[in-house]
C-alpha cells in the first residue's frame, strides 16, 4: 500500500471492496517493484465529472494533441461510445 490513502477502510466502504482484498491483495513472488499505482475517482473530485464527460473530451480527436490517449473497455458493446470519425478502433481478434 503507498502513501497516498491515510486509510484502507475507504476502499471497503467507499469503493464496496471486500475486506479480504485489503488482508490479501495479489502479489506476484518474481516482481520486484512494479510502479506506484494511483486510482483517481472523477466523480469524487467534483461533481461536474462524469463518464460521458471525460470521454466527450478525451475521445475527442485532436490535432494539437501531443500525447496518446488509449481507452480499453472491458466489452464491445462498452467500446460504442469511443468510435468516433477519425478515431482508431481495434478489437482484441485484430491482436491476434
Amino acid at each position: 500500500m503507498s502513501a497516498t490513502t491515510q486509510n484502507d477502510s475507504f476502499f471497503v466502504k467507499g469503493l464496496g471492496l471486500d475486506s479480504s482484498a485489503i488482508e490479501s491483495p495479489l502479489t506476484c513472488d518474481n516482481e520486484r517493484w512494479s510502479g506506484e499505482k494511483m486510482i483517481l475517482i472523477p466523480s469524487l473530485m467534483h461533481e461536474l465529472i462524469d463518464r460521458n464527460s471525460i470521454i466527450t473530451r478525451l475521445a475527442k480527436p485532436s490535432s494539437t494533441r501531443n500525447v496518446g490517449v488509449v481507452c480499453i473497455t472491458p466489452s464491445l458493446k462498452r467500446s460504442k461510445i469511443y468510435e468516433n470519425p477519425g478515431l482508431f478502433h481495434f478489437r482484441r481478434s485484430e491482436l491476434e
